[in-house]
């Protein structure tokens, strides 16, 4: 996975998750799990190995 596609995939899940969190979800304990969720994947995706492209 580039780092373009790590940044990206991580901008777009915590706006989605966020909005998600604070605008739909009314329940404060699946705030907090909506927020660890996204706290857990972007941790995976940063140990993710890199890929190196060329041009």
């Amino acid at each position: 996975m580039t780092r373009a596609s790590k940044v990206k995939a991580i901008a777009l899940i915590w706006v989605s998750i966020s909005l998600s969190a604070f605008y739909l979800v009314e329940i404060d304990w699946v705030r907090w799990l909506l927020l660890l969720i996204c706290c857990s994947v972007t941790l995976y995706l940063l140990k993710l190995p890199g890929i190196e492209v060329e041009d």
